[in-house]
């Protein structure tokens, strides 16, 4: 039992094992500890002393304190760390330990656990999923899923994800497979419904490169219409897409959702990253998430060839592979590699512009039948609406 002192919480940490049963990457595994054993150790001396608290602290990380780390001398905590580093020992607690220690500027601050390896196209996305659930989490997670192979059935368990604050998802050649208006339906109705995505403020999907299939309608504008069930919901980005120019005209006001009818509006950016969404809190979102897009999309490039992995059967030993589902926890981070922007992106932002009723929608909250001038304007002695329609009416009209 682990207990946080910030939190007040008492919950248990539980370590996922990262090979699946077709895993043959050593490299992901995480060594249980005993290895420890097999380093020669000085039998005598203060050295043996140093020797064996080392040891002693890394068989016992999971009662290890962060006043424990911060009492010790920084050149034992700094030979501790390297241990656990070279061991696959570290997990999201032991990570948080060591960032408040005295070799904090040598600790990560942003970390990247990965479930399942490249090698062997081994994504496990619900061991993820529940990882991302676990009590260690006291910040926001984005969530990266860019396998094409994903199954429909293991996407719609994303709404599981209480803190997500971003998500970007593969969409796949296959109908079947990847991401698709089905599941994006799912997920609008589990925000509705379940009260899901309360902290989610961009969803971006990624198309694969190539030519466009002939039969993509497994992805098409009606998810857009499901924009407006994300309550906390900035922006929805589209990576090099495959909808039809009609849908995505520049500077076009995407009708039926403000304020329940067009709260988003859509643009065809150059992606420079000069280019800023209209709500200022997500003024320094817009160029981070044109990062993670070209930085995922030069990592596929340097490892093979483009490819369409979709052709291949289901076998694991038969796909090529693909990046794995990752999630990392995202602290402040003040330098990133640069790399060139996407062609063609297409992003859906919440226009925060007041809504002012036009005629044509308040006819509806006026008496049956009341007159009208020619000029449109109701007469005099019709203009007296309704008590309740009314008051509806000064409700949503009194801050503008």
């Amino acid at each position: 039992m682990v207990f946080d002192p910030h939190s007040g919480l008492v919950y248990n940490e539980t370590i996922i094992p990262s090979r699946a049963a077709t895993c043959r990457c050593k490299a992901a595994n995480s060594s249980d500890g005993r290895a420890l054993s097999k380093k020669r150790i000085n039998a005598r001396g203060v050295r043996s002393m140093q020797d064996m608290l080392l040891f002693h602290l890394a068989r016992n990380l999971d009662a290890l304190t962060v006043e424990a780390v911060q009492a010790s001398p920084p050149r034992l905590v700094e030979k501790l760390w390297r241990i656990i580093r070279g061991r696959c020992l570290d997990s999201v607690r032991i990570w948080q330990i060591f960032l408040q220690s005295s070799i904090a500027h040598q600790v990560p601050e942003v970390k990247f656990w990965t479930w399942g390896c490249k090698a062997c196209f081994s994504t496990r996305l619900p061991a993820t999923l529940r990882a991302a659930e676990s009590p260690s989490l006291l910040w926001l997670t984005h969530l990266t899923i860019l396998n094409p192979q994903t199954k429909p059935e293991d996407l719609v368990k994303v709404p599981q994800l209480t803190n997500v604050c971003s998500i970007r998802v593969m969409v796949s050649r296959r109908p079947e497979l990847g991401f698709t208006d089905r599941v994006f339906r799912s997920w609008a109705d589990a925000a509705t419904t379940e009260g899901a995505f309360r902290c989610l403020q961009a969803l971006l999907v990624q198309f694969p490169a190539g030519s466009v299939p002939v039969d993509h309608s497994h992805i098409t504008h009606r998810s857009l219409t499901y924009l407006h069930r994300f309550p906390a919901l900035e922006l929805f980005a589209l990576f090099d897409p495959w909808l039809e120019d009609r849908c995505v005209r520049a500077g076009k006001r995407v009708g039926n959702f403000i304020s329940g009818r067009g709260r988003f509006s859509d643009y065809i950016r150059a992606a420079n990253g000069n280019l800023r969404p209209l709500n200022a809190e997500m003024s320094d979102f817009w160029p981070e998430i044109l990062q993670w897009y070209t930085e995922s999309a030069c990592h596929r490039s340097w490892g093979q060839p483009v490819s369409n992995s979709d052709q291949y059967s289901s076998d694991p030993d038969s796909l090529t592979p693909e990046s794995p589902a990752e999630l990392f926890l995202d602290v402040h981070r003040t330098t990133r590699p640069v790399y060139p922007h996407p062609k063609d992106v297409v992003a859906f932002e919440r226009d925060w512009t007041p809504w002012v009723p036009t005629q044509s929608e308040v006819e509806p909250l006026m008496k049956p039948g009341e007159m009208r001038k020619p000029s449109g304007e109701p007469s005099a002695k019709k203009m007296k609406l309704n008590s309740t329609k009314a008051g509806a009416m000064d409700e949503l009209l009194g801050g503008f």
